[in-house]
């Protein structure tokens, strides 16, 4: 199970690499019934492209 664990973590560390050197923003948003839009992620590059903060832009 700790090797799963491990994988997982390794894993994130990867993915949060790879997004650190891409250009513009990556994000993973949800359209609720009621036509409002949540933003679930915003890679950090969102601060240098909108001058904002990720959590500051996850709903609108």
């Amino acid at each position: 199970m700790t090797s799963i664990i491990r994988q997982v973590e390794q894993n994130q560390t990867d993915l949060q690499q790879i997004v650190s050197h891409l250009p513009g923003v990556i994000y993973q948003s949800l359209l609720h019934p009621d036509g409002s839009n949540e933003y679930l992620y915003l890679s950090p590059s969102c601060r240098q492209i909108y001058e904002r903060e990720p959590d500051k832009m996850s709903k609108n």
